[in-house]
């Protein structure tokens, strides 16, 4: 491809950011650890399209947008189950399409899963992106909004077989390719969600820690890349808030602290330090299982 490509965003893509991979060994001097929420979905984009894996890529939540093309560039989406199209002909997740000259790729609301990626090869960008930056994509609504010409054309590559990913809870099956789509969970059934005791996890009495892993949780619609707000499930007490006092202290991506308003999950996005309690932990996995939870789903915590 001799002639990088521009990407503009159109619209109804709210919260897309370009995203920049994990920055390691800075988060003493208070910088956030970054990278995409679902860090196999980014990877596995960027590789389809022939990227390393310092490339930026962009992370769309729960809807895909609108977004136009010029130029020569191959794309990938993975991720959330977003019903994309270019020049409106459905297109194929997990695989890598080829542009030239202009295109339009549109996205629907996703049917399961919340952040979806799109991976570009040869992109020209004015973003200052760095290791761990995320940066957020504002619409650019156009009157001149360009259409696809009758000779834009677009070809698919052979399709790799991708790694098994750790949210998935089956794998199916394309029986005329190779790939192995990841299937998101059913918002409908209670998600278990695999944890770690916090630091301060001991210090609740008890009989609050039982209360606590018996009880039920929703993903709240109160989230983005710094944490996820859980609301506790109607059928049940609402968890004890009162709290202990304690000195600020480190915390993590998947660090969940007991706030005097319930529950957060921290995500790549969050401070390096917190005061509130940090009853448990999630780790990567977990955390990624997390994010692409749709919200309104209801989670239970069970200790590893």
């Amino acid at each position: 491809m001799d002639h990088p490509a521009t990407l503009t965003i159109v619209g109804a893509a709210a919260g897309a950011h370009l995203i920049g991979p994990k920055r390691t060994g800075l988060r003493h001097l208070a910088y956030p650890t970054g990278g995409p929420v679902d860090p196999i979905a980014a990877k596995t984009a960027n590789e389809l399209v022939g990227n390393g894996p310092q490339h930026q890529l962009l992370e769309i939540p729960l809807r895909g947008g609108e977004w136009h093309f010029e130029g020569e560039t191959s794309i990938a989406l993975t991720g959330a189950e977003v019903t994309w199209t270019l020049n409106g002909q459905p297109i194929e997740r997990y695989v890598r399409h080829d542009l030239t000259c202009v295109n339009v790729l549109k996205g629907s609301w996703s049917r399961s899963g919340c952040y979806a990626y799109l991976a570009a090869s040869q992109l020209r960008t004015t973003s200052n992106v760095k290791d761990g930056t995320a940066e957020r994509i504002s619409p650019l609504l156009r009157k001149d909004a360009v259409q696809p010409p009758l000779t834009t054309t677009v070809s698919s590559s052979a399709k790799p077989t991708l790694p098994r990913n750790f949210w998935m809870s089956k794998i199916a099956v394309n029986e005329t390719s190779l790939i192995r789509l990841p299937t998101y969970y059913d918002r409908s059934a209670v998600q278990i969600i695999q944890a770690h005791v916090g630091p301060e996890w001991r210090r609740l009495p008890e009989g609050k820690r039982k209360y606590f892993l018996d009880s039920l949780f929703t993903v709240s619609p109160v989230a983005d890349r710094q944490g996820i707000r859980l609301s506790q499930d109607d059928s049940h007490p609402e968890i004890p808030t009162r709290l202990f006092s304690m000195l600020s202290s480190p915390v993590l991506p998947g660090t969940i602290q007991l706030t005097p308003t319930g529950l957060i999950v921290l995500g790549p996005d969050a401070q390096t330090v917190g005061g509130y309690p940090r009853i448990l932990q999630l780790d990567i996995q977990a955390l990624t299982n997390l994010y692409q939870l749709l919200p309104g789903t209801p989670i239970r915590f069970v200790l590893e």
